[in-house]
């Protein structure tokens, strides 16, 4: 009897090459009724918080000695009706109050920058986060125009933790953001 040798080793290959491929760590987001879709690490938590409001919470732990805690994730909104350009929408005067439900002051550190990403036009900036008992905060906000809305990504992090831990992952969830109808006729 001869040894199956050839068909068992592309049997284990492709078997492979498809848990592999099946590994990739993301879980598409996806609503239908706002066109928009994108990819996040499968261990963060996607919850609707208010109406329009979702946060993609971090799995990772905020380790601090103060008594208050800040939960490190991203905050995405969604404004409706919003027709003019996103330029407009940050000199209409952005305000975080309606994403995040704590006292805090926070100061733009860069200025706005405009990039297109999948064909969809973004304004984004950094900014420190002033909140009572916690220090060293940072906020990092995209704007996405989609049609006649504004999806409005937050992220909130620990300054030390940001480059360390979170930046990458915030530029990932960001750059897979494109409309769901580019993504159904998959569309980069």
């Amino acid at each position: 009897m001869k040894p199956i040798r050839y068909p068992l080793l592309v049997l284990i290959l492709l078997c492979s090459a498809s848990l592999f491929a099946q590994q990739d760590g993301n879980e598409l987001y996806k609503d239908i009724n706002n066109n928009f879709v994108f990819e996040h690490p499968d261990n963060w938590l996607v919850e609707n918080y208010i109406e329009d409001v979702l946060i993609i919470h971090s799995p990772y732990e905020y380790d601090t000695d103060n008594e208050e805690e800040i939960s490190q994730g991203i905050y995405l909104g969604i404004i409706n009706d919003w027709e003019d350009d996103l330029e407009d929408f940050y000199e209409f005067g952005f305000s975080l109050e309606d994403y995040i439900d704590f006292h805090y002051d926070y100061e733009p550190i860069t200025r706005p920058k405009k990039e297109r990403i999948n064909g969809l036009q973004t304004i984004g900036f950094e900014s420190e986060l002033y909140i009572e008992n916690l220090d060293d905060i940072i906020a990092i906000i995209h704007f996405v125009k989609i049609n006649n809305r504004v999806i409005v990504f937050l992220g909130v992090f620990s300054q030390d933790h940001y480059q360390e831990i979170y930046e990458d992952i915030y530029i990932d969830i960001k750059h897979s953001t494109k409309t769901y109808m580019d993504w159904r006729m998959g569309k980069n």
